[in-house]
């Protein structure tokens, strides 16, 4: 029986947040595959490319990214019933939530290393399914 490890794709463009919440997501689960992209578009491309069972088990987008708005993702994937069913949630460095998001789970960068973890934490515990 072969197990995999869960899987994030992360839909960032700023080097050091990518850096930061990788190694906060590899702190509270180990072994856990980060996939990286920085537009809507790659992210948008890499998941179409993806079989049924390579999808990630969550998506974490960040609110504004140089090609589009991280909700622009979210509804692009919400027409496409195998990336519909994916479980996403938004980051941003704005201090309240964007319009739009219905039922979107919505969480305010953290300014500091444990703010970091414990979004790590959440993530992970709360919108990772089997975990």
């Amino acid at each position: 029986m072969t197990t995999t490890n869960p899987s994030i794709l992360l839909v960032e463009d700023n080097p050091d947040e990518i850096v930061i919440l990788r190694e906060a997501l590899e702190e509270v689960l180990g072994g856990v595959v980060v996939t990286i992209k920085s537009t809507v578009n790659e992210a948008l491309a890499w998941l179409a490319a993806q079989a049924d069972d390579e999808l990630p088990g969550l998506v974490v987008t960040d609110h504004h990214l140089p090609d589009k708005r991280g909700h622009e993702l979210i509804a692009s994937m919400r027409t496409c019933p195998r990336q519909g069913r994916l479980p996403v949630v938004m980051l941003s460095g704005d201090t309240c939530q964007p319009p739009g998001l219905d039922g979107i789970a919505w969480y305010e960068k953290p300014s500091t290393w444990s703010g970091w973890h414990d979004l790590a934490l959440c993530l992970v515990k709360q919108h990772l399914p089997g975990n």
